[in-house]
């Protein structure tokens, strides 16, 4: 006949009833703490999405342990717990998962001697549900040994791991609308990240790294002519262009073309970040240089009445940041255009794949 246990009964007190009961009687008990250590590991620290990881829970210099309770914690958005399972005889209990908690617990049955030395807990499965960063924290654990003494132990043993994004950077999450166009335009090298795996996309974008974007997306500095890479080399540029620059031949086409201009000092400030009625400007006048067809507005189309903040966009940027909109190229956010905030790097992407989709009828493929 199997043994019927109150539901409400905490795991520390099941696992010391669960011992009392599989203990012969007469068994006194000691006071004595085992001195040992505990340690998590995991099968993978780089999974992808979707993979099954094992994560065993392991202790070293144990003396006599007859039962144990593990307390762990993982991140919930990143891992989804599966089960768990001792190699170690009599039976368990079975998990309580709660939130980003996982309880275990185990018991040996009989009149025997625990277990000593070196010895693997549980083994954990959990799945990969999301990218990104994950921890897992072994917190504490509670041993009971053949005599019914116990010893608890608190501890931060942690182990990080990262789930491989399938897409070309690591660090999208949040950007979900921006990832087709992200990912488009850097698999055809008009974009590239900030680092290993790294796009920064809510990082603001500089005057000098958008005109690089422009010319690579619109294929304007093949258009230039020569007397770009001249000017370059000749030194007739921007005050604050340096010749050997990255963006240095970029800028010259550009300002060839007459996409960009200096202010009165003949500085262009190339570090400065592009305000989304600028990136917007650049990208309209880009679009005239290369002498690229403007498709006809749709009926209905959006007008710039429907934002609130219309009124703030500058005199000169309005004819661009009308049309645009008007051809459902730029999207507002919150009722508003936020003419003036500075765009960050995914915005930039999406406006540019947005420009090749309709005018040079590429496709994310």
């Amino acid at each position: 006949m199997g043994m019927h246990l109150p539901k409400w009964l905490p795991v520390q007190s099941l696992l010391l009833a669960l011992s009392c009961l599989l203990l012969p009687f007469g068994v006194q008990a000691e006071t004595s703490k085992p001195s040992a250590s505990y340690t998590v590991t995991v099968s993978n620290d780089k999974p992808a999405i979707g993979e099954t990881l094992e994560v065993r829970v392991q202790g070293s210099n144990l003396n006599d342990v007859y039962a144990f309770e593990i307390n762990l914690s993982y991140d919930a958005d990143v891992l989804t717990f599966m089960n768990a399972k001792s190699e170690w005889p009599g039976f368990s209990i079975p998990p309580i998962v709660t939130d980003n908690h996982v309880q275990l617990a185990h018991t040996l049955v009989g009149k025997k001697p625990g277990l000593s030395d070196s010895q693997t807990f549980m083994t954990l499965r959990f799945k990969t549900a999301h990218y990104g960063k994950a921890e897992l924290v072994l917190q504490s654990v509670k041993t009971v040994d053949s005599k019914l003494a116990s010893a608890s132990v608190s501890l931060s043993q942690q182990v990080m791991l990262t789930v491989k994004s399938p897409f070309a950077f690591d660090d999208l999450e949040g950007f979900e609308w921006g990832i087709p166009a992200i990912e488009a335009l850097a698999a055809k090298g008009i974009i590239n990240g900030t680092g290993d795996r790294t796009f920064s996309p809510g990082s603001s974008i500089s005057r000098a790294d958008y005109v690089v974007m422009l010319m690579r997306a619109l294929g304007v500095k093949e258009a230039a002519s020569t007397e770009a890479t001249a000017g370059v080399e000749a030194g007739v540029m921007f005050d604050d262009v340096p010749g050997d620059a990255y963006y240095a031949e970029a800028v010259a086409a550009a300002k060839q073309l007459g996409i960009v201009q200096g202010d009165e000092h003949g500085v262009f400030h190339p570090a400065a970040p592009v305000t989304r009625e600028d990136m917007i400007v650049l990208a309209d006048r880009t679009l005239h240089a290369v002498k690229a067809s403007a498709p006809t507005m749709a009926d209905g189309a959006t007008s710039l009445a429907s934002y609130l903040d219309a009124d703030a966009i500058s005199d000169y940027a309005r004819a661009s940041v009308e049309a645009f909109v008007g051809l459902d190229l730029i999207h507002g956010y919150d009722d508003g255009l936020w003419p003036q905030a500075r765009s960050n790097r995914a915005q930039a992407a999406v406006l540019l794949y947005n420009i090749l989709v309709k005018f040079m009828k590429i496709s994310g493929s």
